[in-house]
């Protein structure tokens, strides 16, 4: 069961930032005065509660303003974060986070599990073959991070897509359109 204290704030957070934070729907400098008590928080709990909320963009941009929150997470907890998903948006936040942010390829990780059924390896390949393009970082992405206009730079990310590649279970992300559509439409599930 999760905290009340990481829905609470969690929700506060997401409420506000919509209305207050200089970059929708959320940014870094924002995020600033929580840092701490988020970091405070049970990790997984925390970040299964936000990607289990259903707004693809607010979840993937709340986890790229927090690569601190990640530095301690593991693959082991990745696949406890995923065992416990309840809702199809909680995959696909989590593929276009890691995909696009962290550039690592979770869905071999995904699609291995007992917890996810054939029906759900189904629809995630669906999802997949029309939205196979959110899984590499746009344009935009690029030019708000370098320029740091979350107040995150990707390069805040570079240790943890060292650390996660490390794993053998993990797979380097495709970089390009052409290699990552052919990879998504040649899934045999």
């Amino acid at each position: 069961m999760i905290d009340d204290r990481i829905k609470q704030l969690s929700d506060y957070i997401s409420y506000h930032s919509a209305r207050e934070a200089a970059c929708f729907p959320i940014d870094r400098y924002f995020l600033e005065p929580y840092i701490n008590e988020i970091l405070g928080f049970n990790k997984i709990d925390y970040i299964l509660y936000n990607f289990e909320k259903g707004n693809i963009t607010y979840s993937k941009v709340l986890m790229l303003c927090l690569p601190d929150l990640w530095e301690h997470v593991t693959v082991d907890d990745l696949i406890l974060i995923i065992n416990r998903f309840t809702n199809d948006f909680s995959y696909y936040a989590m593929l276009v986070f890691t995909s696009a942010y962290l550039e690592i390829d979770l869905l071999p990780l995904i699609l291995s599990l007992d917890s996810v059924s054939s029906e759900r390896r189904i629809v995630i390949k669906k999802f997949l073959l029309s939205q196979y393009p959110n899984l590499i970082r746009s344009e935009e992405d690029i030019f708000w991070n370098h320029e740091e206009i979350l107040g995150i730079h990707i390069g805040d990310w570079e240790y943890n897509k060292q650390k996660f590649l490390l794993d053998t279970r993990i797979l380097p992300a495709k970089r390009s359109m052409d290699e990552l559509r052919e990879y998504i439409y040649s899934l045999d599930i």
